[in-house]
């Protein structure tokens, strides 16, 4: 969740691997049956201790990494709208960033490479000469409903049957497929 306060942004610096030391954007996976607000509030207070009210759809980056790992990431903008602010189990610390601090970590190899592609594409630092281009997000949430579409299981896509996606945030089996939201 991009949560901005005062014209910063809060980051979390990660406490496992992947990616142990570097700052993301605080979230995680959606459980089955969950909506994507409410995996925004619970991942976002899980990993803060504080509550937030979900605006929108920002952003969509993908991450795949053969042959285990194919991540669809969603970033929502939220207001930061209560709580008392602390690291979570899988954050070391969290901090909020002006633009010029964001613009540093990102000179110093401090974000991963998905937060610093989305903080490009914000517009919160200077995009990278080689990011992929921006992914098109409907703003209303009515739109993002329509738009999010996962397909059932062992739907037909393409004319081949695929592998039913499971949504846990909990296992990860070389079979399994995520729906992360940040």
């Amino acid at each position: 969740m991009v949560a901005e306060k005062d014209g910063r942004i809060l980051l979390g610096r990660r406490g496992k691997e992947p990616f142990y030391g570097k700052w993301v954007i605080p979230g995680g996976g959606i459980d089955l049956f969950e909506t994507l607000t409410e995996t925004a509030s619970r991942e976002f207070a899980e990993e803060t201790g504080l509550k937030i009210r979900v605006e929108q759809i920002v952003h969509l980056a993908e991450i795949i990494s053969p042959p285990n790992e194919h991540r669809i990431v969603i970033y929502v903008s939220a207001e930061v709208v209560g709580g008392d602010a602390r690291a979570g189990s899988d954050l070391l610390e969290i901090n909020y960033f002006r633009r010029d601090q964001l613009e540093q970590l990102a000179a110093e190899g401090q974000l991963t490479p998905t937060v610093q592609q989305t903080l490009g594409h914000l517009g919160w630092i200077p995009s990278s000469p080689n990011q992929l281009p921006a992914v098109t997000v409907p703003t209303r949430l009515a739109e993002q409903r329509a738009a999010v579409r996962i397909p059932p299981p062992r739907a037909r896509i393409s004319g081949e049957i695929r592998r039913p996606l499971k949504f846990s945030s909990r296992r990860r089996g070389s079979d399994e497929r995520q729906l992360t939201f940040w």
